[in-house]
């Protein structure tokens, strides 16, 4: 069993310069992806506003969101605190660069009532605590325009714990992960979770290494937060609503990963 040797909140995020990069050419391909820009896009039409409006992607990583979704039509700015993400989303995409924003999900640079959709893929809301989760979505809700909606992916812990070693070879690069969850370590809170990866260049044998540490990872507290902050019509969903009818996530699933959806109401 492996043990918490030091404080996991003091795990840094892609740390490495070379992480986004190796990470990115092994989801290059990644269909998930697709499908959850289209699920954006229905999304989006409930919301019933006339013509495609903007969107926020905060923790946008390497742009790969904004992309699809500025493919789609809509205008799309991402945000991220990790620098490294948003170089390499600036290599990978070129006329990404006047949209991104280097700063905290938690504290957004943008004018109140601007956005039509704030989305958090790639369970970046997972890298915050019960605090600045609270932090955030009331951001999020000050930026969000009457009707707006916000969309949340995000990871459960509770249903991580006996994942195991994982370990795939992908367009050149070999990708191992674990999960460290309260199963690991009886310490750690049941809703904590550290997440280690190694990354190999097979082509150099280039290999980097991060361990991520998630406080705070129950869909359902996350969507209790929103509630109480004025968004309404929230709802829990099974992540495989992104491909057909939408899925309720059920408290004793075990499902590993969950999309929320929330909409405002301001006059």
């Amino acid at each position: 069993m492996e043990t918490l040797n030091t404080d996991p909140r003091k795990y840094k995020i892609y740390s490495g310069p070379d992480i986004p990069n190796l990470y990115s050419r092994i989801w290059e391909s990644n269909k998930r992806y697709v499908a959850e820009a289209k699920f954006i896009e229905n999304i989006w039409h409930k919301c019933d506003f006339s013509v495609k409006g903007k969107i926020l992607d905060l923790g946008c990583g390497t742009g790969v969101h904004i992309e699809l979704l500025k493919e789609l039509g809509f205008t799309v700015f991402g945000l991220d605190v990790n620098t490294h993400q948003l170089r390499s989303a600036k290599e990978l995409y070129h006329n990404l660069n006047s949209v991104l924003c280097n700063a905290n999900m938690i504290k957004i640079p943008f004018q109140s009532s601007c956005f039509d959709l704030v989305t958090y893929m790639s369970e970046s809301i997972n890298y915050l605590d019960k605090e600045d989760v609270r932090k955030s979505l009331k951001e999020t809700y000050r930026c969000l325009r009457p009707g707006g909606a916000i969309i949340i992916v995000a990871k459960w812990a509770k249903n991580l714990g006996g994942r195991g070693f994982e370990e795939s070879y992908k367009n050149g690069i070999r990708y191992s992960k674990h999960w460290i969850t309260r199963t690991d370590v009886p310490e750690m809170n049941p809703d904590e979770a550290i997440w280690n990866a190694e990354f190999e260049d097979l082509k150099t044998g280039h290999k980097q290494k991060e361990s991520h540490y998630f406080p705070f990872m129950n869909p359902f507290a996350i969507a209790e937060i929103a509630t109480e902050l004025g968004f309404i019509n929230t709802e829990v969903l099974d992540i495989h609503s992104i491909y057909e009818t939408k899925i309720p996530l059920l408290k004793e699933s075990s499902e590993r990963t969950a999309i929320i959806i929330a909409s405002v109401n301001k006059i």
